[in-house]
């Protein structure tokens, strides 16, 4: 066989493509990040267990708001995705996402408005989102909300080493988690028991909160962003339980919040929005969530999607008919 310099590049580009080729199809066919199929193998196997999605959260999330193109978004962090259940609301999707900070909302609030035709943007708040201590979270790219973002993230879900284990974590059983996630992105919480309950409200207040103009100026942005965009803007404070008020107020935190409440509600009002307030106006903030799950809270931190369920109701009966959500029945 004669060498030739044609013959050498072409097996010199098949070495380099079909490894390439066959690393998209087998992520395409395993779809660790629920992005190609609406029922992928792993979804058939497991009920929609998969840890690839719990750990790489920002990641995954960021992409499947691109391809399932919703009109309602619904943004916050994990009381969000794990207390409201947008399975019940047509053309709407969840990105909650886990820890999620007011910067990183603001990001991924372009990346959405950029990507996707949302009419509609309903956004939950909580004190921990505008910790100066901690502006994002790890696993936030800061190229999200820039044009950039997707070129690289979409070649990252096929052609990578993280693409290929995080496909390992999702075909092989590793599942076991606190839920199963749903297409529209909500993930339905198993039952907490008292020691679950008990670790988790410990995590909160452990260091005092800093919170500065930055944080209260990118929520500023949030709104301007939207109001330019031409989409709707729903924004609610958290629900919260009494016993998670009550390590607040023990960590000397009481007095800063009822201020960025305030703050927050004041920002609202001078852009002509209500910004509801649901943290201590809530009629499930005395339930007493001691020995495990109740009725109404998954833990002290997380309300469960019966409480969602309200929280959207307050939420539409101050809207225009023509504007409220479509509910599936």
């Amino acid at each position: 066989m004669r060498f030739t310099f044609r013959r050498y590049n072409r097996t010199l580009a098949a070495l380099v493509l079909l490894p390439l080729l066959a690393s998209a199809f087998y992520e395409i066919r395993t779809d660790p990040y629920w992005l190609w199929h609406e029922k992928p193998a792993w979804f058939l196997d497991w009920g929609g267990h998969n840890r690839a999605l719990d750990i790489r959260n920002r990641f995954a999330k960021s992409l499947q708001v691109v391809v399932r193109r919703p009109e309602v978004v619904l943004l916050g962090s994990s009381r969000v995705y794990r207390g409201i259940d947008t399975g019940k609301i047509n053309g709407a999707y969840n990105l909650g996402i886990s820890g999620l900070r007011i910067r990183e909302a603001e990001a991924y609030l372009r990346h959405t408005l950029r990507w996707t035709g949302a009419r509609r943007v309903i956004l939950g708040l909580d004190y921990f989102m505008f910790d100066h201590n901690k502006p994002w979270e790890a696993g936030f790219d800061r190229d999200l909300g820039r044009h950039v973002y997707l070129f690289k993230a979409l070649p990252a879900a096929l052609l990578t080493l993280m693409a290929y284990r995080d496909s390992g974590l999702a075909v092989s059983g590793e599942h076991a988690g606190d839920g199963f996630w749903t297409y529209s992105g909500f993930k339905s919480t198993k039952p907490r028991d008292r020691e679950d309950l008990e670790v988790i409200l410990s995590g909160f207040y452990t260091k005092k909160q800093i919170i500065t103009a930055a944080e209260y100026a990118s929520f500023e942005t949030v709104i301007d962003l939207v109001g330019k965009a031409g989409v709707e803007l729903d924004v609610f404070i958290s629900p919260m339980n009494a016993r998670q008020v009550d390590r607040l107020r023990a960590a000397g935190e009481a007095a800063d919040f009822d201020q960025w409440r305030k703050r927050l509600i004041d920002i609202g009002r001078l852009r002509g929005l209500t910004v509801h307030d649901f943290s201590l106006d809530n009629p499930f903030f005395g339930e007493e969530v001691i020995n495990g799950s109740s009725p109404h809270w998954i833990d002290t931190s997380h309300y469960a999607p019966s409480v969602g369920d309200w929280l959207l109701g307050r939420l539409e009966a101050e809207r225009d008919p023509e504007s409220r959500l479509a509910r599936r029945e």
